[in-house]
C-alpha cells in the first residue's frame, strides 16, 4: 500500500526515534514509577511489621503510591512528546510532511477507500500501515491494520472525510481523557502540527482543519460521566439512605444494607445498560458517516448496520481472536465480537471466523469511539442468510434483573 515517498516517511520517523535515542530516554524514565512502587510496598510492609510508628510509614506509603500514578502519566506525556519530535523529523529529512500526515490519518480513522487510476492522480494524498514499526499507538489502532489483507494498492483517503473525522479527537471531552493514558498523541494533534510543518516548508497542507466546533460536547460528557457512574452511586446511594433509615427508626442488619445495594445498585446498572446499548432500528450506515460522528464515545453508541467485507480479524495472526475487520466502499473498521464467557469468543474465533473472511456481510450493533472507531456486535449476518449473534448485551440485562430481584429479595425477607 505504500509507494517509496511514503516508505522513506515512515522509516524516517523511526529513524528519529534512534537519533534522539528515545529508546534510552524512555527507559530511564521509566524507572522512576518502578522505584516509587518499590518504595510504596516497602513503606506498606513496614506498616503490618511495626508495632509502633505505623503513621509515618502509612504516610510515606500513601505519598509514594500518589507520586507513582502521576509519574504513570508524566512518562506517557514524555512518551507523547517523543513522537512529536520523532515526526519533525521525519519531515525534516524527507521534506515532505503531507506523506506522514495522510498516513497517520489513514491509520486512525481506517478511511482508505480504493480508487482508479484516473481517481488516484488528482488526490495528493498518502496511505500506510505502520503499526508494526510503532508509528501509531497500537492501543488506538487495534485491527485496523488488518485492513491491508482486503485493500489493494491502488487506494487513496478523502481529505473532506479525515478532516470530519478528526472533530472528535479535537472537540469531544473524552478525546482528551483517552489521550491521558496514551503513549502517544492524539491523531487529530499529530496532524495538526505536520500541517505547521508544511507551512513552514512552504507547502500546501493536505488537510484544513475546521477553527472551532459549532456547538458544546461537555453536556453529552458530563452525562456519560454520571451514566458510567450510575451502579456505584446507586449502591452508595442505597446504602447511605437505609443507613439513615436505621439510625432513627429501626435496628437492621446485614441483609438490610445488601438489599438496598443490590437494589438502588442494579438499577443504576440497567439504565447504564440501556444507554450502552439503545435499542430500536440499526439504519444502514457508512464507515465514513460513522466516524464523523463527535456525539458518541465508549459510553455513547449509536446503532447502525453497516454492510461490507471481513478482510481480516481484529487482531492480526491471532488465531483466537473472534473480533473483525470489515470494509465498505468508504472505509474499514473494527467490530467487536462479545460473548458473556470468553471461551465462546475463543471458540468462534478458532473454528468459524476464518470461513467468514471475505465474505459480504451485514453487521448490526452499537457504534462507539474512545478514541479508536469501533463497532460492538449484536449480530452479523452473512450474503446467504446465516447468521451469527453476540448474546452480551442480553446477558447485562440479566445480570441488572437479577441484582435488582436479590436486592427486593433481601428487604423483603427482612421485612417478614
Amino acid at each position: 500500500m505504500l509507494d517509496e515517498d511514503e516508505r522513506k516517511a515512515v522509516i524516517a520517523h523511526e529513524v528519529g526515534h534512534i537519533v534522539h535515542w528515545d529508546f534510552a530516554v524512555m527507559t530511564i524514565a521509566m524507572v522512576v514509577p518502578i522505584v516509587l512502587y518499590i518504595f510504596a510496598r516497602f513503606s506498606l510492609e513496614m506498616v503490618h511489621r511495626s508495632r509502633r510508628g505505623r503513621l509515618p510509614a502509612i504516610v510515606a506509603a500513601v505519598v509514594a503510591y500518589i507520586a507513582y500514578v502521576l509519574s504513570q502519566y508524566l512518562v506517557l506525556f514524555l512518551s507523547r512528546i517523543r513522537e512529536y519530535y520523532a515526526d519533525e523529523f521525519s519531515v525534516i529529512v524527507t521534506r515532505n510532511p503531507n506523506a506522514l500526515a495522510t498516513a497517520l490519518a489513514k491509520v486512525a480513522y481506517g478511511l482508505a477507500q480504493v480508487a482508479n487510476d484516473e481517481e488516484v492522480k488528482g488526490v495528493p494524498t498518502k496511505i500506510e500501515t505502520v503499526r508494526a514499526l510503532g508509528i501509531f499507538d497500537p492501543a488506538m489502532a487495534r485491527g485496523l491494520v488488518a485492513a491491508a489483507l482486503g485493500v489493494s494498492a491502488n487506494t487513496h483517503v478523502s481529505p473532506v472525510s479525515v478532516v470530519k473525522a478528526m472533530q472528535w479527537d479535537l472537540w469531544n471531552p473524552w478525546a482528551w481523557v483517552c489521550e491521558l493514558s496514551s503513549t502517544h498523541p492524539l491523531p487529530a494533534r499529530r496532524l495538526k502540527a505536520l500541517e505547521q510543518l508544511a507551512v513552514k516548508f512552504n507547502q500546501t497542507p493536505v488537510f484544513d482543519f475546521p477553527e472551532k466546533p459549532s456547538e458544546s460536547y461537555w453536556d453529552e460528557f458530563l452525562t456519560d460521566l454520571v451514566i458510567a457512574s450510575l451502579p456505584y452511586l446507586g449502591v452508595v446511594i442505597g446504602l447511605a439512605g437505609v443507613t439513615l433509615i436505621l439510625l432513627n427508626f429501626v435496628q437492621g442488619n446485614l441483609l438490610t444494607w445488601l438489599g438496598a445495594a443490590f437494589l438502588v445498585g442494579g438499577s443504576g446498572y440497567l439504565i447504564k445498560v440501556f444507554h450502552l446499548n439503545p435499542m430500536g432500528e440499526f439504519p444502514l450506515r457508512k464507515i465514513e458517516e460513522l466516524v464523523s460522528e463527535v456525539k458518541v464515545s465508549g459510553i455513547r453508541s449509536i446503532p447502525c448496520a453497516l454492510k461490507g467485507k471481513l478482510i481480516g480479524r481484529g487482531e492480526p495472526g491471532l488465531i483466537l481472536s473472534a473480533d473483525m475487520v470489515l470494509q465498505d466502499e468508504t472505509g474499514f473498521i473494527v467490530l467487536l465480537y462479545r460473548q458473556p464467557l470468553f471461551i465462546f469468543e475463543w471458540l468462534f474465533g478458532l473454528f468459524q471466523l476464518e470461513q467468514l473472511i471475505g465474505l459480504t456481510v451485514t453487521a448490526i450493533g452499537w457504534y462507539r469511539r474512545s478514541p479508536l472507531p469501533y463497532v460492538e456486535l449484536l449480530k452479523v449476518v452473512t450474503e446467504h442468510g446465516i447468521e451469527f449473534n453476540c448474546y452480551f448485551y442480553q446477558t447485562r440485562l440479566i445480570l441488572g434483573v437479577i441484582a435488582i430481584a436479590v436486592g427486593i429479595g433481601f428487604l423483603a425477607f427482612v421485612l417478614v
